[in-house]
This record gives C-alpha cells, structure tokens and sequence, in this order.
C-alpha cells in the first residue's frame, strides 16, 4: 500500500475519547444497530474483578457513572494505576473494575505504562475508583481507497483528503448499520465505512468493530 500520514495528523475522522461525550458515542455505535451516529444503549454489569483474561469481546461494554477521567498511565502498582493528563494526575482504584477493554475484554493486569485511558466510575478527591476502563480506544470513519489482505488504506470524509491505514484485528466483527453480520468479502473500495479501533504505539491502528 502507498505510504500514509501518520495517524496523529490524519484527515479521516479520528475521535479519541478524550470526554464523555465522545467516549459514549465510540463505545456506543457497538450496540444493536451499530449505526454510523450510534446512540448510546447503556447496560448495568454486575461481574466482579476479572482475575483473569474474559472471553473475546470486540464491542467494549459502557454504563452510566457519575464520573468520567482520561489520561495516560504512569504508574502501576496492586489493584491501582496512576494516570496524567495536562490538568491533573490521578490515582485508579481497579479493585472494583467491571470490565477493562484492551482491543478486547481483558484482566486489569494488561494495562500497561503509556496506555492512554478513559474511565468511567466516581471521585473520591485524588483517587479515581473505576467501574470501567478503555485503553487506546478510538473511532475512525472514511472510504476505502484500497483493501490487501485484512489491511485497509482509508481516505479522508469531504472535504478532507488526507490518508491513513487500518488493519483488522483479530477479534473484529463487522456488521451492517442494520446490525446484521458481514463478512470482510462484503467490504470494498468505495465504501464509507466506521470503526471502533484500537491504537497500539508505535503500530498501525487495529479495527475491533466495523459498520457500513
């Protein structure tokens, strides 16, 4: 594939979530319909602290707190992380975490220094108790310019014209906006399509969930 940008620059609609807001409509657009403007259908859990790796999940799980934090891990210690972001740092209390989503359902202890978070759960001063975390999670949406393989180099929306390439993860899913299952066959040069990604440092970003 022809060299792209880097992903940090590029025109195609990246939304980190780097707010509430935005984090709702990133984890929202995998429930039902998976529409390309998601609406956020959230769900109560009532699963305890993973101990260990849960099964493979391309659709990160979301519910309502009363608090929403970002920032990127400093420090790890039992149980907890610390977290920094330009306004603040902040100690994570994990113990009582319903889910952690790294490219897919994992255990606490997959998060790693430099993992950028979005967490959802309550404030007690300077310490943040999470309910549920999301590391390196992101959006991208464009048209396909050219598939090889499970790689994908998109263009920008209009009147954008910028490029980047995605790969498919391992555990993605992709539907149509109607939430019926499709296969990578189905997609093709031309299509507009959205995505829920995963951003590892240093690597290209991988898709988890794909809609056209």
């Amino acid at each position: 594939m022809p060299g792209s940008a880097p992903s940090t620059s590029i025109g195609v609609v990246i939304r980190f979530a780097v707010a509430s807001l935005v984090l709702a409509s990133v984890v929202g657009c995998t429930a039902a319909a998976a529409s390309p403007t998601p609406s956020v259908q959230p769900t109560q859990s009532a699963e305890p602290l993973r101990s260990q790796a849960a099964s493979p999940s391309p659709s990160p799980q979301f519910a309502p707190g009363p608090s929403f934090a970002v920032g990127t891990v400093t420090r790890i210690g039992p149980d907890r992380v610390a977290i920094r972001n330009p306004d603040e740092e902040l100690e994570v209390d994990l113990t009582r975490v319903r889910s952690v989503w790294k490219e897919t359902e994992v255990s606490p202890a997959e998060l790693e220094l430099g993992d950028e978070l979005s967490l959802n759960g309550s404030r007690d001063g300077a310490t943040f108790r999470a309910s549920y975390v999301w590391a390196n999670i992101g959006r991208v949406d464009g048209v396909i310019k050219a598939i090889a393989g499970a790689k994908f180099q998109l263009v920008a929306l209009p009147p954008k014209t910028f490029t980047t390439e995605m790969e498919l993860s391992r555990y993605v899913e992709i539907v149509q906006t109607d939430g019926r299952p499709a296969m990578l066959t189905d997609l093709r040069p031309g299509m507009t399509i959205g995505a829920v990604v995963y951003r590892p440092r240093n690597s290209t970003i991988r898709a988890t969930k794909v809609w056209f």
